[in-house]
């Protein structure tokens, strides 16, 4: 299963591409915020660097925040646009899910945070048990 990944919920915007779990390309712009000019040619040219289109992906993967505000409504605007041309399905997975993840398969609790502003931070709690297999 290839799937096509974007992230612009910080000031890095971040795409990849993920064949059967692993990462095949990655992009990662540091254009300080600037999603709104760079967000649709980095798309452009890791598809043609990596010789894909929307047909080669069997779902859009996207990070709904936390974040900012317009970076995630650009992101999410721009991945159901391709959704909708394409008739694939959009899975919403978060920062703080994202961060969770590898220590999922432990029995304890997991807390997951990053700075926000004026002194407010993003968090989450995840409970696991011993019996997740992921």
């Amino acid at each position: 299963m290839k799937l096509f990944y974007l992230d612009t919920t910080s000031l890095v915007l971040r795409l990849a591409i993920l064949q059967d779990g692993a990462v095949t390309a990655l992009v990662q712009d540091a254009g300080m915020g600037r999603h709104s000019q760079n967000l649709i040619p980095s798309i452009a040219k890791l598809w043609q660097d990596h010789q894909v289109s929307a047909a080669d992906f069997s779902a859009w993967v996207v990070n709904p925040g936390p974040g900012s505000f317009t970076g995630i409504r650009m992101g999410l605007a721009c991945i159901k646009a391709i959704a909708w041309v394409s008739t694939k399905p959009i899975v919403c997975i978060d920062t703080l899910s994202l961060w969770a993840l590898p220590y999922l398969s432990r029995n304890q609790v997991i807390l997951p945070y990053f700075k926000a502003r004026a002194s407010e931070v993003y968090a989450a709690a995840y409970q696991t048990n011993a019996t997740y297999d992921h």
